[in-house]
């Protein structure tokens, strides 16, 4: 008790509180506005919508290929359910760094089933069929490229989060700069 009663006591007392009061407010305001940029990424905006839900639209056109595919190659088709099946569980996750990773996993797998497809003798109905889930998988990853989330977290990181003093506190408090979905 008597520590405390000091003067150094008082000082050491002090300074933890400082720096711990520091690092929860760093910890919650600077969380609280990393957590609206990745906002971004889920969230339809006038004119624009998200990522995700981009990522929604690329899944049902996968699916539709792949429906159409497994009439002429079963493992071709196989191989893209999986790939959408495993966008899909990432997606149930919330998980932006692994969403993008599943996302390109889904874009090989498509090319491919393109190609394989491209190689088979359609029946005019399943060649409408094929082109318009292609038409609207090529939509969704276009303007995917083109969402302006990417450059939100730029701008984001540029003017906050790699700033002094933002940038050490953050690591200290706990709070990762915003993901990018690439």
């Amino acid at each position: 008790m008597g520590f405390l009663r000091s003067k150094f006591g008082a000082v050491v007392l002090t300074a933890l509180v400082v720096a711990g009061s520091t690092l929860l407010n760093t910890r919650v305001k600077l969380g609280a506005t990393v957590d609206e940029v990745e906002d971004l990424f889920f969230t339809d905006r006038d004119g624009e919508k998200s990522i995700y839900s981009r990522l929604e639209e690329k899944l049902s056109a996968a699916n539709g290929y792949a429906s159409v595919l497994a009439s002429y190659d079963s493992e071709a088709a196989e191989a893209l359910y999986d790939e959408r099946d495993y966008l899909l569980w990432a997606c149930e996750d919330d998980d932006i760094s692994y969403m993008a990773s599943c996302s390109a996993d889904l874009d090989r797998a498509f090319d491919e089933a393109e190609r394989v497809l491209a190689g088979c003798e359609l029946s005019e109905s399943d060649a409408a069929d094929a082109e318009y889930y292609a038409e609207i998988y090529d939509g969704a990853q276009k303007m995917i490229e083109e969402n302006s989330y990417n450059s939100s977290v730029t701008a984001f990181n540029r003017s906050v989060y790699d700033t002094f003093p933002a940038e050490y506190l953050a690591d200290l408090a706990g709070v990762d700069a915003p993901e990018r979905f690439s």
